[in-house]
């Protein structure tokens, strides 16, 4: 791999979070990690992110809210956005938006995640 992305992951469920970038690591991404819109807001404004894996409900800032902030400012926000979330009468309403790489439902396994990473970069290996 040429470059080593970035991906920000935003859950308020660490043991999702820690799954998630021990699986992200070993595939060569770099990760860093938000446990609410909030914290990740903050994240956003100091890292270059490449990828945003986003959950919806989260405590102080959700989902659905830091997204609105992040399209409100595309111009300092304009990292795509994966929705990982189990509340899928999100996502018709999600995926129209610009700025969404699509919505995984919860569970998932990690072949589909990093599938769906995969494709975002445009990388075929798994």
């Amino acid at each position: 791999m040429s470059e080593c992305r970035t991906i920000l992951i935003v859950d308020d469920e660490q043991g999702t979070v820690d799954a998630m970038q021990n699986q992200l690591s070993k595939r060569g991404y770099h990760t860093l990690a938000a446990y609410d819109g909030m914290d990740a807001l903050l994240k956003l404004s100091q890292n270059k992110v490449d990828l945003l894996l986003l959950d919806i409900k989260m405590p102080h800032l959700d989902g659905m809210e830091l997204f609105k902030k992040i399209l409100s400012d595309r111009a300092r926000f304009s990292c795509p956005v994966l929705f990982i979330s189990a509340y899928e009468e999100f996502r018709a309403e999600i995926e129209q938006d610009e700025g969404v790489a699509g919505f995984l439902k919860k569970p998932f396994t990690i072949d589909d995640l990093i599938g769906r990473i995969n494709n975002i970069f445009g990388r075929n290996e798994g």
